[in-house]
Formats: structure tokens, sequence, C-alpha cells
């Protein structure tokens, strides 16, 4: 709970967010997420808007491919965002499975189908209704929990 408190919020200048920018920096920045090696990780991503994906950026000139790799800076930003485009789902899902992590989208009903298209894509991965308070995120977690351990 500490730790989360001392989270800085970010957010995007478009209606879109780049939560996937920051699943990928979840997944491969091991050592500065504190990841154990041996062990399975539930990620859990909040949202109540669409995301990026690949070949969104180009809008901005960006064109380069996210390549997966840990770009976080001293501070724990993500340092890449006018350098390479946004993940693509095979690159989330390719992450992933390297690195024995399981994806929780809790959103809100207004993406629920988005991100069932999405989960559907990527094994490992689940959807949850995020109540508007986000009052059931916990709920949501044990439950993704349960349906990993069976």
């Amino acid at each position: 709970t500490e730790e989360v408190k001392k989270q800085t919020v970010s957010r995007n200048r478009d209606a879109p967010e780049g939560g996937l920018d920051a699943v990928m920096q979840a997944i491969v920045c091991k050592e500065k997420i504190g990841w154990r090696p041996d062990a399975s990780h539930l990620l859990v991503l909040t949202t109540d808007a669409k995301t990026h994906t690949a070949l969104d950026a180009r809008f901005a000139g960006i064109v380069q491919p996210n390549d997966g790799q840990c770009y976080l800076d001293s501070n724990n930003l993500y340092n890449k965002s006018a350098v390479l485009d946004y993940p693509s789902l095979g690159l989330i899902m390719d992450k992933m499975t390297e690195n024995n992590i399981n994806l929780v989208f809790a959103v809100t009903s207004y993406v629920v189908p988005l991100y069932k298209e999405y989960s559907q894509l990527i094994p490992g991965s689940t959807v949850g209704l995020l109540s508007d308070d986000s009052g059931n995120v916990i709920q949501l977690i044990e439950e993704a929990y349960a349906k990993i351990r069976s």
C-alpha cells in the first residue's frame, strides 16, 4: 500500500492511453520492478479508456517499432515515448510468456468489449469489470489469481 501511494500518476494528451507502454515496462524492467525470477507474476492494468497499440505513434511521426526493452530512467519514468512506437499485442504476449506474467485488465464497462478482444489474443490475460469507484479491484485480482491457480 505504501509503495502504491509513492507512485506518480501520469496521463496522455489524447483519449487513448499509453497503458500498453506501462505494461511493457512493468514486464521487462524486472530488476527495477523487483520481480522474483522463479515466481509467477500478476500484473494489473486498471483503466476506463482505450489504449494505444502498435502503429498509433506514426501520427506523431514516430516510426521506430517498440523493441520490448526496459527504458525506465533513474526516476523510474519511461524515457522512450517520443522515440519508440507503442508495443503490439504480439510483443506484449511474447514478453509475458518469456517472463511468466499473467495480466489482468480491470476496466470499466465502456471498454470491456475492447479489452475482451485483447484478452482473446493474449494468453494469460483476463478481463474484469471495474466498478466506477474501483472498489472491487481487490475482488478482480483475487478472481484472476484463482483462475491462474486452477
